[in-house]
């Protein structure tokens, strides 16, 4: 088991890269001059440790940028650094994985109702835990610093400012009442985030404190809220993040208000440390009580429960899925990763029946595309999309939305969706007839043997119209072998 990361040497710079970022659209040509002479005095300082790997990640504000390219390459050009732009998706499971990792008791918490509020600079995460599974993660546009600079202009106008940007916050946040689940009793809120670590310091919380009272929260933002008031430990504070207390404080509020807790947890941890600990986990399989993939299949399941799917025929379809692919690991050659994808497609190939009957694929995909999957890269959700889109194998590979994909996915899925296809088929009547047992590849193909509770004519016709897609892409004909149920195995 590895050991948890700890910090050698620390070295902060700020700058509201975002600034310009979500008023303008875009990262003004100064401040990417000011980031690249930082990243220069960085790389001085990183030739003090010899030669050593070097992770750079950007979020929000050069993920929403139009000249994000233009910026990347510059960077690039000027450093030598090579910039991650981390989709949102990407950025959320790192800082789960980072909290799971810092908190005490980590588990304890999210087995009970619990609410995290992840709160950056462009926006705000908030993801629901219950019995120790992700229930939903849903992000909002109104992190600390947009709606600074999106109200700044207002603050000379308005009477009350810290309850204007309470009304501004707190419309946006009505929403996750609506899409949240209902009448839920929340245990835990957990606020995580940059500027959290400042909070603390407001609240005199000591290091290895980890909560603090709702009702000293509530007097520490009432002295943010007084405009005429001086806090004296604003002192050592930065200026750029002093200005982003107030809206932090009341996204917090808010959050808190809805949830009814008595307690906020605050841990301290920023997403350098998250990075620490991913690259501990992947590289030095270190142990943490974070499991993305456990997080992914809950959150299909709740977004198939959403569109009202046949919650039965989905867990058919899945089961027989994962069977056909583990049967076959030789034939189709594909990895852990991929079975994942398959799983998630399998739990959601039926979520555009919601939109239309008949037209159910184009619906599967508008909604998919939509929908957000915490830990799934851009090229992931895009491979899972199309194979719930597809799953009845009317596709060829030159497909338009097929072409979007990288080209050595575009195989990847022809081969998913030919064992989707086959598993669907093998639950047409939605009745759970069909077990799979075992899969031999024979002189005349791919012999599936099978066992059915109940007449399987249904199955059989439907799976005899969708093998040829499975025979196009492996070159071998998948045929039934039933076995009768009392029958033992060789």
């Amino acid at each position: 088991m590895g050991k948890a990361p700890i910090d050698i040497e620390v070295v902060h710079r700020t700058l509201p890269l975002g600034s310009d970022t979500y008023s303008e659209g875009r990262i003004s040509q100064a401040l990417l001059d000011q980031l690249i002479k930082i990243l220069q005095s960085f790389k001085q300082k990183l030739a003090e440790y010899g030669d050593i790997p070097v992770v750079i990640t950007a979020t929000s504000s050069f993920r929403e940028a139009s000249n994000v390219a233009y910026g990347v390459e510059q960077i690039r050009r000027c450093t030598g650094f090579e910039i991650d732009v981390l989709p949102n998706s990407i950025e959320t499971s790192l800082h789960l994985l980072g909290l799971a990792a810092t908190l005490q008791h980590y588990r304890d918490v999210v087995n009970e109702t619990t609410l995290i509020v992840d709160i950056r600079a462009g926006s705000i995460q908030l993801s629901l835990y219950d019995q120790g599974t992700l229930i939903n993660s849903l992000n909002f546009r109104i992190g600390a610093l947009r709606v600074r600079e999106l109200l700044g202009d207002l603050e000379r106008q308005a009477i009350d400012y810290s309850a204007l940007l309470a009304e501004f916050i707190g419309g946006d946040l009505t929403y996750y009442t609506t899409l949240g689940p209902k009448r839920t009793t929340y245990k835990h809120v957990i606020v995580i985030g940059g500027n959290v670590r400042f909070m603390r310091h407001l609240l005199k919380m000591e290091p290895a404190e980890s909560s603090v009272d709702v009702s000293a929260f509530k007097e520490m933002y009432a002295h943010l809220a007084d405009r005429n008031e001086t806090v004296p430990r604003f002192a050592d504070i930065p200026d750029e993040h002093r200005t982003l207390l107030l809206p932090t404080a009341i996204i917090v509020d808010e959050v808190v208000r809805h949830a009814g807790v008595d307690t906020i947890i605050m841990p301290k941890f920023s997403l350098s440390s998250c990075l620490l600990h991913d690259i501990a986990v992947r590289r030095f399989k270190l142990k943490v009580p974070y499991d993305m993939e456990a997080d992914l299949i809950s959150s299909a399941r709740q977004v198939a429960r959403r569109y009202r799917t046949d919650k039965r025929h989905a867990m058919r379809v899945e089961t027989l899925a994962l069977t056909l692919f583990d049967l076959t690991k030789k034939m189709h050659g594909l990895k852990k990763e991929e079975r994942l994808c398959l799983q998630l497609a399998a739990i959601l190939h039926n979520v555009g029946k919601y939109i239309a009957i008949q037209d159910d694929g184009s619906g599967t995909l508008a909604v998919l595309s939509a929908t957000e999957f915490i830990g799934l890269t851009p090229e992931r959700k895009q491979l899972v999309s199309l194979l719930a889109c597809f799953h009845n194998g009317h596709v060829s590979i030159s497909e338009y939305h097929v072409r979007q994909l990288p080209e050595p996915m575009r195989l990847v899925l022809m081969k998913l969706i030919a064992i989707l296809c086959v598993a669907n088929a093998l639950d047409a009547g939605h009745a759970g007839k069909i077990q799979l047992i075992r899969a031999k590849q024979t002189e005349r193909g791919l012999a599936l043997t099978y066992e059915a509770s109940a007449d399987e004519t249904l199955e059989r016709w439907h799976f005899k119209k969708h093998s040829p897609f499975f025979l196009n892409v492996f070159g071998v004909e998948p045929y039934l072998v039933k076995r009768q149920a009392r029958e033992t195995e060789a």
